[in-house]
């Protein structure tokens, strides 16, 4: 390598057993804080000899972090030199600098030195021991990083220490060379803790008898028992919680048949038919809904000509792993909770509904959706709006049903989208031109029913259009969003997309794939799906 000319790096293509990322997850759903300090020292101390490696050919990783120490065999590896750089050479290539929550402030602004590794790898023990970011997440962590105050709940007061060492925001004043040194800080063994004088040990007159050990088979059969049982335990109280839902489902049907909200009743009765597609009440019930009522409209629409899902509470993993094709930093993978339930529209908001609102209200927009440049009917998702439109047309259905609408948040709509699967598509591992609209296969919007409907009856959550949530757009809300319900970024730039349009390749269709566009911005590829809350019943 040479700073006058181009450099290159060579690295091996290995496929690791996980990440320490992954490892870290693993951990916390076995109920613990991180890996187990006795664990993950080892691994540190693996991925500081590769560091102090090639920190001493003069190569600055700039992204070290959990997601690219891999563990192959029992050994950890460092992965993903896309960001490395020669620290003899500053060039305007600087300005990626990794990833934020990671990397110091002088990585962003070309001053390169293994002090950048070293930093993030001091933030990369903090996060494995942990379970939290160094520095947390949104718009205070570069703050809190400037001042140098990095998480330390659960971490032992002589790793505070060493930490805090590595962590300083003056470069200048960080107190290791190499990575091998911090390494070596955290590994000092913590003195033993006393609450007053040792007491007096006495030798036994007659050593004890070693108590008889249990045969490792013997533990093993009770390893796998309790695991069995735990299993059993949690599919039952599953059962239970669905149980118990489908029950209340049955009862809030009763309510909106007493109160006329037909609309959301159509989603209620689909769901409870999903469990029990033969029951002659609920098919009684949809056959009523489908018929029009005296103003000549299906009961089962809202005053638009809109229909809803019920979308029951649950559990899943949101973003993407690592190794999926099209994956993205900012699509790192972590469980929410979905703990109420709620309505979804069957399909982005359609030309038919969008003209029915627009002759009611007298809405002016500041775009075409009318003529968007390529051929449309009442059928395809109408595009050329943006949030104003969204509230308007929110605002004027709810003065007519008396029930909440509003855009899903991203969490309700991946979980809406993904419908209890977890490959990248709710069809599949890839997509084709039997089940989305993308690119190159079409040059425009398609009837939002063309498609077959995922599990919870949704049509079109691949494809066709990009759909606005509500929140906006931030690539590291992820890495430290609640589990309960995920709000998404109350501020941001941008606000969100999610699922991909015609426009698109059908990698940004996957049911992770996200996007930002500008405020008050409107393009042909963009629509929007509505959620609804039921209306309390008197």
């Amino acid at each position: 390598m040479s700073p006058a000319g181009p450099s290159h790096l060579i690295t091996q293509w290995e496929k690791g057993d996980m990440s320490l990322e992954q490892r870290l997850q693993a951990c916390r759903a076995n109920a613990d804080q991180g890996i187990p300090r006795d664990e993950l020292l080892p691994y540190m101390e693996q991925a500081a000899k590769g560091l102090d490696f090639v920190n001493g050919k003069g190569i600055v990783h700039r992204d070290v972090k959990p997601e690219n120490l891999l563990l192959f065999q029992g050994q950890v590896k460092l992965i993903d030199f896309g960001f490395a750089r020669l620290a003899e050479i500053a060039s305007a290539t600087n300005s990626v600098f990794g990833t934020p929550v990671f990397a110091p402030a002088e990585a962003s602004d070309g001053r390169l030195n293994p002090s950048v590794d070293i930093f993030c790898l001091a933030g990369t023990y903090v996060r494995l021991r942990t379970g939290k970011f160094p520095f947390g997440t949104g718009d205070d962590l570069k703050h809190r990083k400037q001042a140098g105050q990095f998480h330390t709940a659960g971490l032992l007061p002589h790793e505070i220490a060493a930490l805090r060492g590595a962590l300083d925001p003056d470069p200048k004043q960080r107190a290791y060379a190499t990575a091998g040194d911090i390494v070596a800080a955290l590994s000092v063994e913590p003195p033993p803790v006393t609450s007053g004088p040792a007491p007096s040990v006495r030798p036994s007159v007659k050593p004890l008898a070693a108590a008889k050990r249990r045969s490792f088979a013997d533990k093993i059969r009770l390893i796998v028992a309790k695991e069995q049982t735990e299993q059993q335990a949690a599919a039952q109280s599953e059962a239970d919680r669905q149980a118990a839902f489908l029950a209340s489902s049955a009862t809030l049907l009763h309510q909106q048949f007493d109160v006329q909200n037909y609309s959301l009743a159509y989603g209620t009765v689909n769901f409870l038919l999903r469990s029990d597609p033969k029951n002659a009440e609920y098919l009684e019930v949809r056959k009523f809904l489908e018929q029009p009522d005296k103003q000549g409209r299906p009961r089962a629409e809202d005053a638009f000509g809109g229909r809803f899902a019920l979308i029951p509470p649950g559990e899943f993993l949101m973003g993407s792993p690592a190794d999926e094709e099209g994956h993205r930093e900012d699509e790192y993978q972590h469980r929410v909770r979905i703990t109420q339930p709620f309505y979804m529209g069957l399909h982005p908001v359609t030309v038919g509904q969008f003209k029915r609102f627009v002759d009611a209200t007298r809405h002016k927009t500041k775009a075409s959706w009318r003529n968007p440049g390529f051929a449309q009917d009442d059928r395809h998702p109408v595009v050329n709006v943006w949030y104003d439109d969204v509230v308007a047309f929110c605002q004027a259905i709810e003065k007519i049903s008396g029930n909440r609408y509003h855009l899903p948040t991203e969490a309700q709509w991946e979980y809406a989208a993904r419908a209890g699967t977890t490959t990248p598509y709710w069809c599949g591992n890839s997509i084709d031109p039997q089940h989305a609209t993308f690119h190159p296969t079409h040059k425009g919007t398609t009837p939002v029913d063309k498609y077959p409907p995922n599990p919870f009856g949704l049509f079109d959550v691949h494809g066709n259009v990009w759909e606005q949530c509500r929140g906006y757009y931030d690539a590291q809300y992820y890495y430290d969003s609640p589990v309960d319900d995920p709000p998404g970024p109350a501020k941001a730039s941008s606000p969100v997309l999610r699922g991909g349009g015609w426009i698109n390749d059908g990698e940004f269709c996957r049911s992770a794939s996200r996007s930002g566009f500008t405020p008050g911005g409107r393009g042909g590829g963009y629509g929007f799906r509505l959620a609804a809350v039921q209306a309390p019943v008197q």
